[in-house]
């Protein structure tokens, strides 16, 4: 949701234009979606070598390349909502495949210890997803009222300093809505509280607890 304002207020800037900008938020899209995937493997991963197996975690991850190659050459040439995808495409077949991974190194390791409590770390997984889809939709909102009263998006007309500054204003005040939404969803979901530690001691910091 936010991918094409954090592009604006970094990139867009002198020759880089509107046009530029949302390609390349296009592609920042796509590799967020496998971010959870990516994190998964590195602890994964670590949990077959403390088991003293690195054949395991090295042949999926061969797996993982190979399918990553086959998505690429597929989805390079894609062209859903708009033109080609092209490095999006690129962008998209990591983050699938890391998920793919991610899944698969879980499942594996999953028979060889028989309990990783997999049922609770999938309500737990929904409860997030729904907390941050959630906060998605919040922040689409409050980012489609924000671009009808300014506007950052014209590509007759370069963004330039005022617009770079209304575009950070903006972006502002739409992670700090999404932040507000997600830790309240988080409270009424009942995410644990030792999973919300980090972000209650951040706000206990600033005085922030009420929210």
């Amino acid at each position: 949701v936010l991918s094409l304002p954090i592009i604006q207020v970094l990139l867009e800037h002198g020759r880089y234009n509107l046009e530029g900008a949302q390609n390349a938020s296009l592609t920042l899209t796509f590799f967020a979606v496998g971010l959870a995937g990516h994190a998964a493997v590195e602890i994964l991963t670590r949990s077959f070598y403390a088991l003293r197996d690195s054949k395991t975690p090295v042949t999926i991850s061969v797996l993982q390349f190979i399918l990553k190659i086959a998505l690429s050459l597929i989805l390079i040439n894609a062209a859903f909502w708009g033109p080609r995808w092209g490095m999006a495409g690129l962008a998209l077949s990591t983050s699938i495949a890391a998920l793919v991974e991610a899944a698969t190194l879980l499942l594996v390791l999953n028979q060889r210890l028989e309990g990783l409590q997999l049922r609770d770390l999938g309500h737990f997984t929904m409860r997030v997803l729904l907390a941050a889809l959630g906060m998605g939709l919040a922040v689409l909102v409050v980012r489609l009222l924000l671009d009808a009263i300014l506007v950052t998006t014209d590509p007759r007309q370069a963004l330039g300093v005022l617009g770079t500054i209304a575009a950070t204003f903006k972006l502002v005040i739409e992670m700090g809505v999404g932040l507000f939404v997600y830790i309240r969803l988080a409270r009424l979901l009942q995410i644990e509280e030792r999973n919300m530690g980090p972000v209650k001691r951040l706000l206990d910091r600033f005085r922030l607890s009420w929210l």
